[in-house]
């Protein structure tokens, strides 16, 4: 894999995966530009509200950039607002569950 973080532009490796976990060097997020969106449910007795995503972005985050506040803050924005305009735009941390999980 030739990918890089983001945010450094360090090159990320690929998951190892252990019987007890996995090392784990980067945090892979799928977000983007949104817009409401409604649709009427299969059986036709309500409707759906979501959020269509109209330009896919996914953004690569190493582990030593994860733990940097405004990183964090970048991240919360980008998975609750869509992908802002720049990445001094957030709003507030993101906590990352760890368990079972190793950084290399």
């Amino acid at each position: 894999m030739d990918a890089r973080c983001h945010h450094c532009a360090r090159a990320v490796h690929s998951t190892v995966h252990l019987r007890g976990g996995a090392l784990v060097d980067y945090y892979r997020m799928h977000t983007g530009l949104t817009e409401p969106a409604v649709i009427e449910d299969r059986e036709g007795k309500g409707t759906i509200h979501f959020d269509r995503l109209l330009a896919p972005q996914e953004i690569l985050t190493c582990r030593n950039c994860l733990e940097r506040p405004e990183v964090a803050a970048f991240l919360e924005e980008a998975w609750s607002r869509g992908l802002p305009a720049s990445r001094h735009e957030a709003s507030a941390a993101l906590t990352v569950g760890r368990s079972s999980v190793r950084y290399l």
